[in-house]
């Protein structure tokens, strides 16, 4: 199976050129002391459709063979990103190859989001390292080159989705990236309006960058797919996205490849971070647990920071970033040989010593798991609210579609006023903790099933968690907010509606007088509003289920 569609990638590639960087004998040399002397040039390589995919290599001076890294860039973004990494990776004995993806850049074509074109590209480029003459090959046809890839945002997922189509890939690290772009652009139904606006303006900008600084308006390229702009467009004027939008991103989403990744034999280290609000933690988890579950060797990595609206609530605390290190230990491991595999693998360990490594932004320090939830966490199901948890209200509360004061990634402050939101408080006793006991820790997302009454044919709910202190003060974690579009049943508006919700994944340590909070808002200003809609009732029966365990460092 391996050789069959590595043969097939070979003839989608068949078509692309290759520039060297001369001749050098195969046998490695020893790196001088204090690392390599790095040489770089820039290189054309025409991808199988003849369009130039612009590319810079930077490789050690010294004669020898060596693993191949790629990489690329965020979207909107370019190559040019990445050279500091290549300055470093070919210091360290690697030839690191940057790109600049399609339609980005200086390269040609139009930006199809990380789709087939992209995809080809990629083998193109793996077909121009194969042919390297610096670059270590491991089959006796000198066609399979050693090569990893690394990248962030739309650099993680061009990594996935080419390694559904192409098994000479060896190592991944993809970060902060997704598993389902339509989850990410409409989550649970709802169109995510500051972020799919964003993400629009920077793509045109920077598909557009070359020609725009070059002033040659005659060689303008299209730019985007025209897919990305019937999708923008029918967010905000249809509120929804057409079934061939739905299926145009469907495409260009590694959840619904998972068994071809996984065939590829490439192990990943998912880089996520806590308080990315364009690909939400659980995307990475998602990525994370399908592959293990296939048989992949993987493992996740949690830091504090991630995609961020501005301006939110300044910076997020992060004391200890480890992503860095341990993308160079992963990748030493799995392309290197020798003492310096060794020396990487030992350094892996002692950087993510279990399958799932998460930085604590209450402690400051990374901690770590067998699991997310871990195997140790036990899930407690409680009722989302009582007369006792919301006062004078009995059975349901209402949560009327108003103005959008309830902000939970785009602006500073937020006002859930009385009528648009509702609180549901959930003690920490409720959740494991004892009175007189230590604290519990929730990693992981929990899970609500809800039962709702939409007043009109549609509502939108939007559910914000917080950590409310003994003291009474309150923590929006992460700033994290889980949309969800409820339509009503075939009675009609007023029925009570049942509905299974993942909610956003956080971590947390809760002592015995804290509580977790619900906020559950009829609008937000990160997201489209309900056209069709005067509210819901949410049930005070809704059941909320939290993976908690106690505190694994008392």
């Amino acid at each position: 199976m391996r050789q069959n569609r590595r043969d097939f990638v070979r003839g989608l590639g068949a078509a692309a050129g290759a520039v060297t960087l001369g001749s050098v004998p195969a046998s490695a040399a020893a790196p001088p002391e204090g690392g390599y002397e790095v040489q770089r040039a820039d290189v054309t390589v025409r991808s199988f459709d003849g369009t130039r995919i612009e590319t810079t290599i930077f490789e050690p001076k010294a004669d020898g063979e060596y693993p191949a890294v790629m990489a690329t860039h965020g979207w909107g973004g370019s190559r040019d990103q990445n050279f500091g990494e290549g300055e470093d990776y070919a210091s360290r004995g690697y030839v690191l190859l940057t790109f600049d993806s399609r339609g980005f850049g200086e390269s040609g074509g139009n930006v199809g989001v990380d789709g087939p074109k992209e995809v080809r590209d990629v083998s193109a480029l793996i077909d121009h390292l194969a042919d390297h003459p610096k670059v270590r090959t491991e089959d006796p046809d000198g066609e399979d080159p050693v090569v990893g890839m690394f990248g962030g945002s739309y650099a993680g997922g061009i990594q996935l989705n080419a390694a559904a189509h192409d098994d000479r890939l060896d190592a991944l690290v993809p970060e902060i990236c997704w598993h389902d772009l339509n989850y990410a652009l409409q989550p649970n139904g709802v169109v995510k309006t500051v972020w799919g606006l964003g993400l629009y303006g920077v793509g045109i900008g920077g598909s557009r960058q070359h020609e725009a600084e070059s002033g040659d308006v005659r060689g303008l390229r299209q730019g985007l797919d025209t897919a990305v702009h019937r999708g923008i467009a029918e967010g905000l004027a249809l509120n929804d996205f057409s079934q061939g939008t739905e299926s145009y991103f469907a495409v260009r989403s590694p959840g619904h490849q998972l068994e071809a990744i996984a065939e590829t034999s490439a192990p990943a280290l998912f880089i996520q971070g806590w308080t990315d609000h364009l690909f939400v933690p659980n995307q990475a988890i998602w990525n994370y647990e399908g592959l293990r579950e296939r048989g992949l060797e993987t493992k996740l990595l949690f830091y504090n920071e991630g995609h961020e609206q501005i301006p939110v609530d300044g910076e997020y605390t992060q004391t200890v970033d480890i992503s860095d290190e341990a993308r160079r230990a992963w990748l030493d491991v799995h392309l290197k040989r020798g003492r310096v595999a060794a020396k990487g693998r030992k350094r892996l360990r002692s950087l993510l010593p279990d399958d799932v490594t998460y930085y604590s932004a209450q402690d400051e320090v990374n901690r770590s798991a067998d699991a997310i939830p871990p195997s140790g966490a036990t899930t407690h199901s409680v009722p989302l609210g009582t007369s006792e948890t919301v006062p004078g209200v009995q059975g349901e509360s209402v949560v009327a579609n108003g103005p959008a004061t309830s902000n939970s990634y785009v602006l500073k402050d937020s006002y859930d006023g009385p009528a648009t939101s509702v609180d549901f408080d959930i003690p920490a006793t409720e959740l494991g903790a004892s009175e007189d006991g230590d604290r519990i820790e929730v990693l992981g997302a929990p899970h609500l099933d809800l039962n709702v009454r939409p007043l009109g044919d549609e509502a939108f709910l939007f559910f914000k968690p917080y950590h409310i202190r003994a003291d009474g003060s309150a923590t929006h974690i992460n700033d994290l907010v889980t949309p969800l579009r409820v339509s009503a049943g075939p009675q009609g508006a007023g029925q009570v509606q049942q509905v299974s919700l993942e909610l956003l994944a956080f971590h947390r340590y809760l002592e015995p007088g804290d509580s977790l909070r619900y906020t559950v808002a009829g609008a937000d200003t990160g997201f489209n509003f309900s056209r069709q809609s005067a509210g819901a009732a949410v049930g005070h029966d809704s059941v909320l289920r939290v993976p908690t365990r106690p505190d694994p460092t008392s």
